[in-house]
């Protein structure tokens, strides 16, 4: 089964997310950014690789947060999530239409591709407790 990455990036209290750009699948939905894992590559690396192929930034990833299936083009994937965090940079767009910081009450009026509903609400929980003992 083939698995696609995502990278919760939080900063401050807020959650980094980008909206799907023109002429992509699931068009104008909001995401969390990443990835599929090529042969040879673990998870992270590939995280890693493709936020700074994607948003231009290098990222520390830190703890996985939570898995969802996708099922689309016939394929069965797996979504990875992780935490993680801006090592340098500042997100600039290239295949995302746009981005933007949210909080957890911010999420409510977006709408997300589905595989990453319940990663965004896990990681809203996360940062509504302010939790301490997450490196982030």
């Amino acid at each position: 089964m083939r698995i696609v990455t995502a990278a919760a990036i939080i900063d401050e209290g807020k959650l980094l997310v980008a909206r799907r750009g023109k002429g992509q699948s699931m068009e104008g939905y909001w995401e969390l950014p990443g990835g599929k894992v090529e042969e040879g590559e673990s998870p992270e690396s590939c995280l890693a690789r493709e936020i700074e192929e994607e948003l231009g930034i290098s990222i520390e990833v830190l703890d996985e947060v939570g898995r969802a299936p996708i099922r689309g083009n016939g394929e069965e994937m797996t979504l990875v999530a992780f935490i993680a965090r801006i090592a340098s940079g500042l997100p600039s767009l290239s295949v995302h239409s746009e981005v933007r910081w949210i909080g957890p009450d911010d999420e409510k009026g977006l709408q997300f591709c589905a595989p990453d509903v319940s990663i965004v609400k896990e990681v809203m929980k996360l940062i509504g407790k302010g939790s301490r003992n997450h490196r982030y």
